[in-house]
């Protein structure tokens, strides 16, 4: 984001006043809405905001936190109705974008009525939901080390390490076949960035990034790595809102999934939503059920409770007593790294995921710098051609872009692709970009 927008969040718990500290930090005017005195007096000493007291849902309330005059409204609060109405409230006000925040899966469901377009918000997010999007992207395709997606999801970026069991060693990059679409664009070697061509080669060691349709990558499995046992036994502890996305995303997956809750009700409650998997009205905690569920087994287990401490217990004992590969929630982000040098392999913060999916719906600027390669010099951008540019409708080969720079994917309405040397740019297309940094202003003359 280039320019300090007027920022108003409504909500000082755990994902408003971690956007709030973040956007402050970035330059950003912050204005914070909460009903507690305290929580306000709390913020007010850690970042520099406003602090106006009340409701958000009343006028007066936004009127004084001068949302209609706001570049973004941000509606944060624990409860999904009053982050509706007052994003509702505060868009008819004048709030230039409103992003509401949801707990609920059935605000997502439009079938019957859909609450962006029907109250006038721009955007909700679900922080379980982006959570379990994470979690799962590791689930169905353990190898991989990191992801980041791109073009409303539509495009991906992975990166994987080379082991020496990987059949693509030593064969030049012209001779190798991946899926549709997808490219290599990035070797890491012993510290050394190097961005490949047609004769560049595959060492053990080597990290490799790359990027191509989303849709596309479960076809990636067993390049880099030897294929592993597909992940057949998944223990879920908790049942947690973030647990529910989590087995909305496995559908009709080759996964078998045991759910520990220890609420009799809410136990009941899943297993009566969730035939297809089994409900234990247990502790998982407990090492008579551990060993006589055979926990040990999984393949992976996923501490999804609404108890931060409960699942860094959770995954720390699953660890210690044999399972594959653990997974936890953590709420305090400032745990996550050392959660995982400790032994939790991975470690997830909803309010994190929120606060970087706020991050990107706020950036309205027409090229976005959206992560960099390496060292900084190679950077990803991403834009939306639009039928000025000089470029639009030339052959890519006759157009002369910056050097080391090309467009490594094209997303053309649901379509995504690797453009070749005679595919040509048109309006609307939204286009992956590699190439170093300090290349906006050729990127603009070309596609904008």
């Amino acid at each position: 984001m280039k320019h300090s927008k007027k920022i108003v969040i409504s909500g000082g718990g755990e994902v408003g006043s971690y956007a709030a500290q973040l956007l402050s930090e970035n330059g950003h005017s912050v204005t914070i809405i909460d009903e507690s005195e305290e929580v306000l007096e709390r913020l007010d000493q850690s970042f520099e905001a406003k602090m106006v007291a009340g409701s958000a849902c009343h006028a007066n309330v936004l009127k004084e936190a001068q949302v209609d005059s706001c570049d973004v409204m941000i509606a944060a609060t624990s409860l999904d109705e009053i982050n509706i109405l007052s994003g509702a409230l505060g868009k008819r006000m004048g709030a230039k974008k409103v992003i509401s925040r949801i707990h609920h899966r059935i605000y997502q469901n439009a079938n019957y009525f859909n609450y962006e377009t029907g109250f006038g918000i721009d955007h909700l997010i679900y922080p379980e939901e982006l959570t379990a999007r994470a979690i799962c992207s590791h689930l169905n395709d353990p190898g991989v080390m990191a992801i980041q997606s791109f073009a409303k999801e539509a495009i991906e970026l992975h990166q994987y390490h080379v082991d020496h069991h990987c059949k693509l060693i030593h064969l030049p990059l012209r001779e190798v076949t991946l899926p549709a679409g997808i490219r290599i664009i990035k070797i890491l070697r012993q510290s050394q960035a190097i961005i490949p061509g047609a004769n560049s080669e595959l060492l053990p060691g080597d990290i490799v990034t790359l990027i191509g349709p989303s849709e596309q990558f479960s076809q990636v499995k067993g390049f880099f790595v030897k294929d592993k046992k597909k992940t057949k036994e998944i223990v879920i502890v908790g049942g947690s809102p973030t647990a529910e996305w989590v087995i909305a995303h496995l559908k009709g997956q080759d996964v078998s999934i045991r759910l520990f809750e220890l609420n009799l009700d809410v136990a009941n409650e899943l297993a009566a939503r969730y035939p297809r998997i089994t409900v234990l009205h247990a502790d998982a905690l407990d090492s008579h059920t551990f060993d006589s569920e055979h926990l040990e087994r999984a393949q992976a287990l996923l501490a999804l409770s609404d108890v931060q401490e409960r699942n860094i217990l959770v995954g720390l004992q699953a660890k210690k007593l044999g399972v594959q590969t653990t997974y936890a929630v953590i709420h305090n982000s400032s745990y996550l790294s050392a959660l995982e040098e400790v032994g939790i392999n991975f470690c997830y913060s909803p309010r994190m995921e929120a606060a970087k999916e706020l991050l990107r719906l706020m950036d309205d600027s027409p090229i976005k710098n959206v992560t960099s390669l390496g060292d900084g010099q190679v950077n990803i951008y991403e834009l939306t051609a639009r039928m000025h540019g000089a470029a639009i409708g030339q052959r890519l080969i006759d157009v002369k872009f910056p050097s080391m720079s090309f467009i490594a994917a094209i997303q053309r309405g649901k379509e995504v692709f690797s453009p070749g040397a005679n595919d040509t740019v048109e309006p609307d297309d939204t286009l992956i970009i590699i190439g170093p940094k300090d290349i906006e202003s050729t990127l603009l003359k070309l596609y904008l």
